[in-house]
């Protein structure tokens, strides 16, 4: 059943006793996500041309074969911890020596390549498409075999007229990043185990909605 109270507070819990090396975990996942690596960029922007092109290709680079199956494990990390109540951080490079790499590049790489050229038409349909394929690394984390299409077809079911309940979860943090914000900016990472706790939980949620 979708209750965001419910799926909070489920996440909230599941760090209790496991929040700090959830914190760390969190952390390594930032170094896979857009909100980490882009900021390389602010790095560079009073360089050169091409010490700027450069960069660009190396974030490019790192994105894709180093982000992109980060982002899996650390999905991966937090179904377990919101499942079992114990994981382990090694979870977050299970990707990298299980067999499952070129499967997990290949399949985040068609996905994000989409997302993008939508985003190319109209920024609203590459909103859509980012909420459409939003549990593509969710479902490659507990099925890193599953063919690329088969991931994305099962995302966008999942998320079927779920699109605005999601992005309603997300805003719902607003008030903790908020508080971070004030800490330094440095605050906001304590939130981050928080946020993916509970939307692991949020899907467990709907792939319940597919397995009745």
């Amino acid at each position: 059943m979708w209750s965001i109270e419910k799926m909070k507070n489920r996440g909230w819990n599941s760090l209790k006793g496991r929040y700090w090396i959830s914190y760390i975990a969190g952390l390594i996942l930032l170094l896979g996500e857009e909100e980490g690596v882009t900021k390389v960029i602010d790095w560079v922007r009073e360089s050169s041309l091409t010490v700027i092109i450069c960069t660009l290709i190396v974030v490019l680079l790192y994105k894709v074969f180093i982000g992109y199956p980060l982002i899996v494990g650390g999905m991966k990390y937090f179904i377990e911890l919101t499942t079992n109540g114990t994981t382990e951080l090694s979870d977050l490079l299970c990707n990298f020596r299980d067999g499952n790499y070129t499967n997990t590049v290949k399949t985040m790489f068609i996905c994000k390549l989409k997302i993008f050229l939508w985003s190319l038409l109209l920024l609203i349909p590459g909103i859509i498409k980012s909420y459409e394929y939003y549990l593509v690394p969710y479902i490659l984390a507990e099925n890193p075999q599953m063919d690329s299409q088969e991931v994305l077809a099962l995302s966008s079911q999942m998320t079927d007229e779920r699109k605005f309940d999601i992005f309603i979860l997300e805003l719902s943090f607003i008030g903790w990043y908020i508080l971070g914000s004030i800490c330094l900016i440095v605050g906001m990472t304590f939130i981050n185990p928080y946020v993916y706790a509970t939307k692991a939980e949020m899907y467990k949620v709907l792939k319940s909605t597919v397995t009745q």
